[in-house]
């Protein structure tokens, strides 16, 4: 088990209240254009951290992990370009580490 601490100066994200807040995961999950970079960026960190606790990346690999994954489930029920080669970068990652 480990701990992220992480800084909390400012506020993250645009929403105020539940409502609002929901909306804006799902901004960040479907890649929607204007959803709040700063959210995104520490989902992907504390994702990457995830992914490194159960030793499928570190470091850099992590991340790109991370970023594949969420690129990856925005494209789910939708046609996307970018599908197949996301798809394929996330399976080669993980089967590294396995193999």
């Amino acid at each position: 088990m480990s701990v992220q601490i992480t800084e909390a100066n400012e506020v993250i994200g645009n929403g105020v209240g539940a409502v609002m807040q929901v909306r804006e995961v799902l901004r960040i999950l479907q890649q929607h254009p204007e959803r709040a970079a700063d959210l995104e960026n520490k989902v992907i960190f504390l994702a990457s951290k995830i992914i490194e606790e159960v030793g499928l990346a570190k470091g850099k690999e992590a991340v790109k992990l991370a970023t594949h994954q969420l690129v990856f489930l925005s494209c789910l029920g939708k046609k996307c370009k970018q599908l197949s080669k996301h798809k394929e970068e996330i399976q080669k990652s993980i089967l590294k580490h396995y193999l």
